[in-house]
């Protein structure tokens, strides 16, 4: 006749079931990975009190009770929200000797349609006298949709690649294997460079072989933004200022062609507006300044200094006799800040391309309608001049190129 083993005739039976696992593997990794202290799992949700694996893996267990006399009976499931039952498929869980006191468990569910969750891994010893009680304890089966946490990376969005180091995240401080799902193959170092801010899924695995997936996204930080204007020109005698002050920007960084220009002696890392003066001479600036999230962006701008002058010269005629623009006429610049009377122009010279004069002019200036000295009409093309002028009691010289266009 039968009967149920009483609890104290089980003394050694599932002595501390997961006290194979461990011996188990390392003796099979122990060559392949450092030892590290484990780190206790926050207080939280279940699945942070209670040993875990990750959806697919494969792993050992074993008791102790009657072995050599006894078999035992394992199973595995777990339950929907609805109460349905799921169980693991019994191919899963492989016997690795004939009474079955030990056995390698892949922790899927039958129909393999990724269902985690908490698990029970249930086992009963069967006797001469009978079944035991069965002993039960829970298990957390992680999928790639349970994040047990979500990491968030910044970086600034001007300076791809985005490189992500596990390793000075805490949730993958102390792992031991890294997989971004859902490749098998484990990241050959801690670092992962992304492209874009989707969130990548990784399966880790801790020194007690416990196993969860967590989130890690990368976010971009805008660069700051700022504007040093357009390109400049400006007159000996002006001067242009440049503020791009803004709380959030914690360092300034100067640069110039022109060091000799006199904001450029007291310009420092604080320095946030600079004072431009005619008499510094052209030179090309750029800034580039760092918000308080280390994140950087540039820009330029070109200053052209002018000589002081009253004299206009146009850099283009059109002598087509439609009674536009039909001459090249030197006048005052509209825009000199004291206009007065068209200086005293006493020579023109003009040349051709290649260096032959072909007007000339120095007995009273006046305009020129694109003739050359011997009455030819000249052709469309580029022409280089040189004007002879008093102003302001000094005799001075320009040289540019005017071009006649038909």
């Amino acid at each position: 006749m039968s009967q149920i083993v009483k609890p104290r005739e089980l003394a050694f039976l599932l002595f501390i079931l997961f006290f194979l696992l461990p011996q188990a593997q390392a003796g099979t990794r122990k060559d392949l990975r450092k030892p590290r202290a484990f780190q206790e799992p926050e207080w939280g949700a279940p699945q942070e009190q209670l040993p875990s694996v990750c959806y697919g893996d494969k792993q050992k267990y074993g008791v102790k009770g009657e072995n050599g006399t006894a078999t035992f009976i394992w199973t595995a499931y777990t339950f929907l929200s609805n109460g349905t039952r799921v169980d693991v498929a019994l191919s899963d869980i492989a016997l690795l000797n004939p009474r079955g006191d030990s056995i390698a468990i892949t922790w899927k569910d039958k129909d393999n349609a990724n269902v985690g969750g908490i698990y029970t891994i249930e086992v009963v010893q069967q006797t001469a006298c009978g079944l035991s009680m069965p002993y039960k304890t829970d298990i957390v089966v992680n999928t790639s949709d349970m994040l047990v946490r979500k990491e968030f990376v910044e970086f600034c969005e001007n300076e791809p690649p985005f490189k992500i180091d596990f390793s000075k995240l805490p949730t993958f401080q102390d792992a031991t294997r890294l997989y971004i799902h859902p490749s098998s193959s484990p990241l050959s170092s801690p670092d992962l460079t992304v492209t874009d801010t989707v969130t990548q899924r990784v399966r880790y695995y801790l020194p007690d072989y416990s196993c969860a997936y967590a989130g890690v996204k990368a976010v971009l930080i805008p660069p700051p933004s700022f504007d040093l204007g357009p390109d400049i020109a400006i007159r000996d005698d002006d001067e242009h200022q440049i503020d791009v002050y803004n709380p959030s920007f914690t360092k300034y960084e100067w640069s110039t062609d022109n060091t000799t220009a006199a904001w450029w002696a007291y310009v420092t890392s604080n320095t946030s507006s600079i004072t431009l003066h005619g008499y510094d001479g052209s030179q090309f600036i750029r800034l580039k300044v760092t918000n308080e999230a280390g994140c950087s962006s540039t820009d330029s701008i070109q200053v052209t200094a002018l000589a002081e002058t009253l004299l206009r010269i146009p850099a283009a005629f059109t002598p087509n006799g439609d009674g536009i623009n039909d001459t090249w006429e030197l006048g005052v610049d509209p825009t000199a800040r004291h206009p007065s009377t068209i200086p005293e122009v006493t020579e023109v010279r003009v040349y051709d391309r290649w260096g032959s004069l072909v007007w000339y002019k120095n007995d009273g200036y006046e305009p020129w309608d694109g003739v050359d000295m011997r009455g030819r009409i000249l052709p469309v093309d580029s022409y280089h001049y040189e004007i002879v002028y008093i102003e302001g009691n000094e005799q001075k010289l320009a040289r540019g190129s005017v071009t006649i266009v038909r």
